[in-house]
């Protein structure tokens, strides 16, 4: 069936692309053969390419494009190959002088041709782009500026950002720089943005912010992820008004260790695909937090105070494979907490604590050696866990109360405090013992600074005199 759809596609693209009127050549824009699950190109070397302007043979299973094809695409404007086996482009493309949007993503290609910088419509567009960002930011009506809200440069494969220091950039609030090839930011330029609030330069090759991003005081959102940053400035904490961080698949190893004290209004910390070792203990301030995803680290330990996230709803700590083997006993304090993954680690036994977290609807516990609770008791559901760990958690505290009880009278009995002397008579000793549940050994009067002999050693008169010793 699948040939047959092959050979259709192929008689239908010949028909479409040989059918004439009574009067000229039909004009052929688009050919669209995307999704077919082509292996070659079902198009004969004897037809007429040349008024193709766009070409889509995206999600298809093409390992090769032959070079003789490519150079009879002369007025091709459009070119999406997108999803297919391809490992290389054919040399041929430098001869596509029109050619304006091309993509390859999804493919195994390991370098584009040299001769695609021929393609210099691609390039002009680009180049179309920076002009039509500083027209915009230029343009003036009769009585004010025009205010800039939003400037997107996503996808445009800039390694430099392409604005002048001459421009006005107060105005923008929303910057998109993601996806290009930016490999750092200037100090200048972050210092400039006074009123952002979105900034978005995730997918680019950045080892490190500038340390000017604490100027941004109006800044609520951050996307850094899948860049090459070991850590964030320290400067960040001046961001107050940050309500998420995306910081995923970096190379973080430590956050600010103050961090916790300054984002006071942060809701979601997204720090999962780094190396982290530790969150600092100054993430239990994060009070507003809602999210905390801290998967795929080298995370060790958790801070031990996690009971002031009191809003927090989302806790993901999987996957820190052989690191992570306890976890605190605060996180049962975590009274909003909705979902939990703590898979694939090294925890042997889960807090007693988490019974009390009644409003879990999600726990992942996969891929630990869990001994308490045992495997049948987790494989029973989460409410079977929940009470599990309750239940011990009860018994818990009725042992531990009846061994403070009795450690604490036996020191009062240790100190004489419970007066008694050896002429009781045995059955009044016998019951005393009976009703406390330990033995009361005997002892002797204390003759120290606190018994009676001593009582006017340290009156106000004797310590007032001028006398500078003690007698008895």
């Amino acid at each position: 069936m699948m040939y047959e759809q092959q050979q259709h596609a192929r008689i239908d693209v010949r028909k479409r692309m040989e059918r004439k009127d009574s009067t000229k050549e039909e004009r052929l824009e688009t050919v669209d053969l995307s999704g077919m699950s082509l292996e070659a190109l079902p198009i004969s070397p004897s037809l007429n390419l040349g008024t193709i302007c766009n070409l889509d043979l995206s999600n298809n299973n093409i390992q090769s494009i032959p070079e003789s094809l490519i150079a009879r695409l002369l007025n091709m404007v459009v070119f999406d190959v997108h999803s297919n086996q391809l490992k290389s482009l054919p040399n041929s493309i430098g001869c596509l002088s029109k050619l304006k949007v091309l993509n390859v993503s999804g493919n195994h290609i390991e370098f584009l041709p040299k001769t695609i910088e021929n393609c210099r419509m691609m390039y002009e567009q680009q180049q179309h782009a920076r002009i039509d960002v500083r027209k915009r930011m230029e343009r003036k009506d009769s009585t004010k500026e025009e205010r800039l809200e939003t400037v997107d440069l996503s996808g445009m494969s800039l390694e430099a950002l392409p604005i002048s220091p001459s421009l006005n950039l107060g105005t923008i609030c929303n910057l998109d720089l993601s996806n290009n090839n930016i490999q750092s930011i200037p100090e200048s330029l972050i210092a400039r943005l006074l009123n952002m609030v979105v900034f978005d330069v995730h997918s680019n090759q950045l080892k490190s912010l500038p340390n000017s991003i604490g100027c941004l005081s109006k800044l609520k959102v951050l996307n850094v992820s899948g860049n090459h940053i070991e850590f964030l400035p320290k400067t960040i904490e001046n961001c107050r008004s940050l309500e998420e961080v995306n910081a995923n698949f970096n190379q973080l190893r430590k956050l600010p260790d103050t961090i916790g004290f300054e984002l006071t209004n942060l809701k979601k910390l997204h720090v999962n695909s780094n190396k982290l070792v530790f969150l600092p203990s100054s993430t239990s301030h994060l009070t507003a937090l809602l999210i905390l995803d801290a998967r795929l680290n080298c995370l060790r330990l958790l801070p031990d105070d996690l009971e002031n996230l009191t809003n927090l709803q989302v806790l993901n700590v999987s996957q820190n494979f052989q690191y992570l083997e306890t976890l605190p006993y605060s996180i049962g304090l975590l009274i909003n907490l909705v979902e939990l993954d703590v898979s694939y680690n090294k925890i042997k036994s889960l807090p007693d604590s988490m019974g009390c977290l009644r409003n879990l609807q999600k726990l992942s516990v996969e891929g630990n050696p869990l001994s308490s609770p045992p495997m049948e008791v987790v494989e029973q559901g989460l409410h079977v866990v929940r009470e599990y760990l309750s239940e011990k958690m009860n018994k818990a505290e009725h042992k531990s109360t009846a061994q403070k009880k009795k450690s604490w009278v036996g020191k009062l009995v240790r100190y004489g405090t419970f007066n008694g002397n050896n002429n009781n008579n045995n059955n009044n000793r016998k019951l005393h013992e009976d009703r406390q549940g330990f033995s009361i050994h005997e002892y002797r009067s204390i003759d120290g600074l606190a018994s009676p002999r001593y009582m006017g050693m340290f009156s106000p008169r004797r310590l007032f005199s001028p006398r500078t010793y003690f007698s008895r």
